[in-house]
This record gives C-alpha cells, sequence and structure tokens, in this order.
C-alpha cells in the first residue's frame, strides 16, 4: 500500500468537503429527505466522529497492540443522541478539518508501519491495520457522494414542478 497515495486521498477531503458545502444556508445545511437521511450538517459532525473516536484511534491501536480492545462506538446512534442537526455548520466544519489535520500529521510520523497487525473484531473477524487505513480512506469517499446526493436531492425538492432526467440518472 502507498501511504503517501492514501495520505493524499485523505488531505484532498479537506478541499473537497468545504467546496462542496460553501454557500449552504443553515437550512440547506439542516434539510432531510422525505427518506429520513441524514442531513449534510449530519454527514459532518459523523465524519467529526469517525475522526475522533474510530479510525485514527483505532489505526494508532492497532498499530501500537491489536489486542488491545476497542471501546464500542455506535456511529449512527451518535449522530441522534448528540443532536448533530443542531449544531453551528461552519463549526462542525471547521472542527473536521481540525481534526483531520491532526490524523494527516500522525500519519505523517509513521516510519515503516506494520499494516499486517491484526485485530480480532467481534462482529467483523480479523481486521488487519492496513484493512482500517484503506476503509478511512474509503469512508471519505463514500460520505463525499451522500453529501452530492443530499445536494442533488434539495435540488430536486426545490425544483419539483420541474425534472432533473435531462441531467441523467442518479
Amino acid at each position: 500500500m502507498n501511504l503517501t497515495l492514501q495520505m493524499a486521498f485523505l488531505r484532498r477531503t479537506l478541499d473537497i468537503l468545504p467546496a462542496m458545502v460553501n454557500g449552504l444556508t443553515d437550512e440547506q445545511f439542516r434539510w432531510k429527505p422525505r427518506s429520513g437521511n441524514w442531513s449534510v450538517l449530519e454527514i459532518l459532525g459523523h465524519l467529526v466522529v469517525e475522526e475522533t473516536q474510530d479510525f485514527r484511534i483505532r489505526v494508532k491501536m492497532t498499530l501500537a497492540d491489536p489486542n488491545q480492545a476497542w471501546k464500542d462506538y455506535d456511529p449512527e446512534g451518535i449522530v441522534v443522541r448528540e443532536k448533530f442537526n443542531e449544531r453551528d455548520p461552519q463549526q462542525t466544519l471547521a472542527e473536521f478539518v481540525r481534526e483531520r489535520k491532526k490524523s494527516l500529521h500522525w500519519l505523517a510520523t509513521l516510519e515503516s508501519p506494520d499494516w499486517q497487525l491484526t485485530y480480532q473484531h467481534r462482529r467483523i473477524g480479523p481486521l488487519k491495520a492496513g484493512d482500517l487505513f484503506l476503509s478511512w480512506v474509503a469512508h471519505d469517499q463514500l460520505h463525499v457522494r451522500q453529501i452530492a446526493k443530499r445536494c442533488f436531492e434539495m435540488i430536486n425538492e426545490d425544483g419539483r414542478l420541474f425534472e432533473t432526467r435531462y441531467a441523467g440518472n442518479w
């Protein structure tokens, strides 16, 4: 695995996310589709806790001692319990940026990490440190896509008297 390449993907999210949400109103940040899926603000809040309570910590723990037990973590439940949709959008985005920079700084200090070190996850089974790290990188892309979808849904909701089929299928 090319750590430099994968870190570039993580770094790129620092540019992509602000560009995607720049200019959204508070109402647009908090808007939820009829399906009840997360708002853009909830997605950003989720990314903050994934950065601080999941990926960075768990990759770090696995590299240090793969036998060390992880704390339980409920990524969906925390969004509701912590009322992410009531938070300040700009502060949430700034918190993500700050935490991602901390993660990138830490990753840059790694010297020949053993990506083969394996944590035994009670539900998923064996997870190598490399699996966790690559999942972290991929996780960003999933949520960038999710934010794009939320914006697509907002466009359609606002223009519901018209159709976007000429744009192509989602």
